[in-house]
């Protein structure tokens, strides 16, 4: 489960703190940053599950339309983004809410110059619990490159390519895949008053639209 979120510089969000549960309503006016906080976990979305020959930090990139220039913050000439997300692994493995995990990517871009290939400046992945403090995800200093470990603090892999977070790779058993599946499969929604009341088919629904447009018959499927 997600627990907190801390971003700086994505979009409208010069530097953001949140605490979450297990359901999370955010409330505010109009041009409040309500759906850019959103925008952040469709981001680590597409990151972890790029298309067939795409690297998955240009897909979340080009998913804002605009390149990098449409994510960063605007406030300044900042070519930095930062997201730090942390929770647990309740309901993800046995003893999951004992195991706390912290997860940060920041990613170097050039607003003027809108070709400049985006790249991971750093990358870091702790997982915390009673017997276990490892770093799966870490930068050496020395090469630059990213190390993959497992829970044990053994090296699985490197990753010299800056182009790709070490999440978008499928490794077998390693740790991080539990993160990544994580962010693959989590939905947030921007519900739509309109679209909510619209008349729906009787048609079974699986997933709820991200606006709602599908309310009626979803929550007969899950009654």
């Amino acid at each position: 489960m997600i627990r907190h979120l801390h971003v700086q510089n994505f979009k409208s969000l010069r530097d953001l703190s949140l605490t979450l549960g297990a359901s999370n309503v955010l409330v505010g006016p109009n041009m409040s940053g309500k759906s850019n906080i959103l925008s952040v976990f469709r981001f680590l979305g597409h990151l972890v599950t790029p298309a067939p020959g795409v690297p998955g930090l240009a897909q979340a990139v080009n998913a804002f339309g605009g390149g990098f220039g449409e994510l960063a913050w605007r406030g300044d000439d900042s070519n930095l983004v930062s997201i730090e997300v942390g929770g647990d692994l309740a309901g993800i493995e046995e003893g999951g809410p004992e195991m706390t995990w912290q997860y940060r990517i920041d990613i170097l871009g050039n607003r003027h110059h809108p070709a400049t290939p985006v790249t991971v400046q750093d990358e870091r992945l702790r997982l915390t619990g009673p017997h276990t403090d490892v770093l799966l995800i870490e930068r050496d200093p020395r090469t630059g490159q990213r190390v993959l470990r497992d829970r044990e603090g053994n090296s699985l892999s490197e990753i010299s390519d800056g182009q790709r977070s070490a999440l978008e790779f499928e490794i077998p058993h390693w740790d991080g895949a539990k993160l990544r599946t994580l962010f693959a499969v989590s939905r947030f929604y921007r519900l739509i008053p309109e679209l909510m009341k619209r008349p729906n088919s009787s048609a079974a629904a699986t997933f709820l639209e991200e606006g709602g447009g599908n309310l009626a018959p979803w929550l007969l499927t899950i009654s």
